[in-house]
């Protein structure tokens, strides 16, 4: 405000001066670190504060041109000094901008040179491990992000977060099951020390179920799916896809009775949060076969149906015609023993 009074006054190079310089400072303030905001410093916190930088170069040029005149009048010309001065100094911005162009490529380039900047940053190291992560770069995602120090405990999380996802790619690609059980081992454990329990944290177990699954360990990975479930529930209602998966897991090891309730609810939520039709499709076909096992014919008939109008596939084609052979078979005999029936089909 004082420089705004002062650069309203006639002749004031004072109050110019400081109103550029409360441009420059006020803007970045706020994103200054002195006070934590969690924000990363770039170019974006720049755009107000350059008005005040243009705003001081204006001022300074004006007094230059004030003390060439001075000068020419007396014999002594500075403007020689000036303007090679001002070009050298256009030179070294242009060379700026030329340089930072290659940074801004693409979102890798972008963030590896953000992170070689500052490699403690955890979202600098997120954001770069997850672009590795979809270069499929996986060590060098995780080498990325591994040693981070300087932590709290709710940033380790989130670090772990990242790490097991890199860890259940690998597992996806077939190796590193050693390293992917010493990742999620320390990981939740992590979690675990935790007051309360994170969103995502889910991840972990999941990450560590299918560590299992993949090596044919499927009742091993039965509790780390259920753990996954759990979680989700719990604190993010918004992603309900490990109660699906533990509902399919259950299927795998013939615990139908428990599948069905979590198959319904993973389809409840799919339905509620508007999942794509290819992505609700296999849950209720799921669903269907979980009804079937049970002896729900009819609920199993209709979820059935209801998967192939969403996205039809020959597994769940083949599911419901035997559903519908096996029903007219016991129409015809009048049997009393589902059994028979249940045992025909097959997931």
């Amino acid at each position: 405000l004082i420089g705004i009074r002062k650069a309203m006054q006639k002749d004031s190079s004072d109050g110019r001066v400081l109103l550029g310089l409360a441009w420059v400072v006020g803007p970045l303030l706020p994103a200054s670190h002195i006070f934590t905001i969690g924000t990363v410093l770039a170019e974006r916190l720049l755009f107000v504060p350059s008005l005040g930088y243009c705003m001081l170069v204006g001022v300074l040029v004006e007094r230059f041109r004030s003390v060439s005149g001075q000068k020419k009048r007396s014999g002594n010309n500075t403007q020689a000094v000036i303007i090679p001065l001002f070009v050298v100094l256009l030179a070294l911005l242009a060379q700026r901008v030329l340089s930072r162009n290659k940074d801004w490529k693409d979102n890798r380039t972008l963030w590896n040179r953000d992170f070689r900047t500052n490699p403690n940053n955890v979202k600098l190291a997120k954001a770069y491990a997850s672009e590795l992560e979809l270069a499929g770069k996986l060590d060098e995602a995780y080498h990325v992000i591994k040693d981070i120090t300087g932590l709290g405990a709710y940033q380790r999380v989130e670090v772990c977060l990242v790490k097991s996802r890199v860890t259940a790619m690998s597992i996806a690609a077939g190796r590193n099951y050693d390293l992917g059980q010493k990742i999620l081992d320390e990981c939740i454990e992590e979690v675990e020390a935790l007051p309360k329990m994170t969103t995502n944290s889910h991840q972990l177990y999941g990450s560590k179920a299918y560590l299992f699954h993949y090596q044919g360990k499927i009742h091993e990975a039965v509790p780390f799916f259920e753990k996954a479930a759990f979680v989700a529930e719990k604190t993010d209602k918004r992603n309900l896809q490990p109660v699906c998966n533990v509902g399919e897991i259950y299927g795998a090891v013939n615990r139908w009775k428990e599948a069905v309730g979590h198959l319904e609810r993973c389809v409840a939520w799919g339905e509620r949060a508007r999942e794509v039709k290819e992505r609700r499709a296999p849950a209720l076909a799921n669903l269907g076969v979980a009804y079937m096992r049970t002896g729900q014919y009819a609920k199993a008939s209709a979820a059935l149906k209801k998967s192939l109008t969403l996205h039809q596939t020959d597994q769940a084609i083949k599911n419901l015609h035997e559903l519908q052979q096996y029903l007219e078979k016991q129409n015809k005999h009048d049997s009393s023993n589902p059994k028979d029936g249940q045992e025909a089909i097959k997931r």
